[in-house]
């Protein structure tokens, strides 16, 4: 019998035994003690379920606890969001997702990851930006990573705010940015290639921020399989940056 099944044969016998009351008190005091145990994240997932939304400050302390387990603050994280859900507000639900945008730049992947499918649960359409980022930056574990790009992709219309990632403390890689300056003077196009997490958004970035074009724009490709349809969302954006100017005023 593995370790789950013991846990969950556990779990009922002591709902019986005791009340969903007391085994709320029961999980409740054993979560103040105990981070580095191997079951913390089924306690955590365990008591959320069982407390419903009476959980909730409970599982955004820990969500937030640097000194938890990676693993207990990704249970934490999407409980909180199951939890969240059920809330019939708004503004409450909107609390939820405000702390799962900021874990979207923690140093944990799996933290990170279990923020960016807790968005993709709540549907939170204000987090398109940050899920892009994480998304092209390649800082989700391969399930987030699914997740977040189906996700994406039912977004075929994006807006002038898709902003450049900020590169205020990007460092050296003169040489790169200097081979782009130079295939952009003999080409209209200039691909960069690499592993992943090398930092090749970046560089595109910081090379966008330091030259000089009369027009810039930022626009993900990820989501647009039709060239057909980048193409119309290409001059969409060109047309949302001049406002109402021509297009004839764009250099070819």
């Amino acid at each position: 019998m593995n370790r789950s099944n013991t846990l969950a044969e556990t779990a009922q016998f002591l709902l019986r035994a005791i009340g969903q009351d007391a085994l709320v008190q029961y999980f409740h005091e054993r979560l103040k003690v105990g981070k580095e145990l191997p079951t913390r994240p089924q306690v955590i997932r365990a008591h959320a379920r069982l407390a419903g939304t009476n959980a909730i400050g409970l599982m955004r302390q820990i969500a937030r606890d640097t000194s938890e387990l990676s693993a207990s603050r990704a249970a934490a994280i999407l409980s909180l969001s199951q939890l969240a859900e059920m809330l019939t507000t708004s503004s409450a639900k909107q609390d939820t997702k405000d702390l799962l945008i900021e874990l979207l730049k923690d140093n944990s992947r799996e933290v990170r990851s279990a923020g960016a499918l807790g968005l993709v649960f709540l549907d939170a359409k204000q987090a398109m930006q940050e899920l892009r980022q994480v998304y092209e930056g390649q800082k989700l574990d391969a399930l987030a990573e699914e997740e977040v790009r189906k996700y994406l992709a039912t977004f075929r219309t994006f807006t002038i705010e898709n902003i450049m990632p900020n590169v205020d403390h990007f460092v050296g890689r003169t040489e790169e940015l200097q081979a782009a300056k130079t295939g952009l003077e003999k080409a209209r196009i200039v691909a960069v290639i690499g592993m992943g997490g090398i930092g090749k958004t970046a560089l595109a970035a910081k090379y966008a921020q330091d030259t000089f074009y009369d027009l810039k724009i930022w626009l993900s490709c990820m989501s647009q399989s039709d060239l057909a349809d980048l193409a119309l969302e290409t001059l969409r954006q060109i047309k949302l940056a001049l406002g109402n100017s021509s297009l004839e005023r764009v250099p070819s």
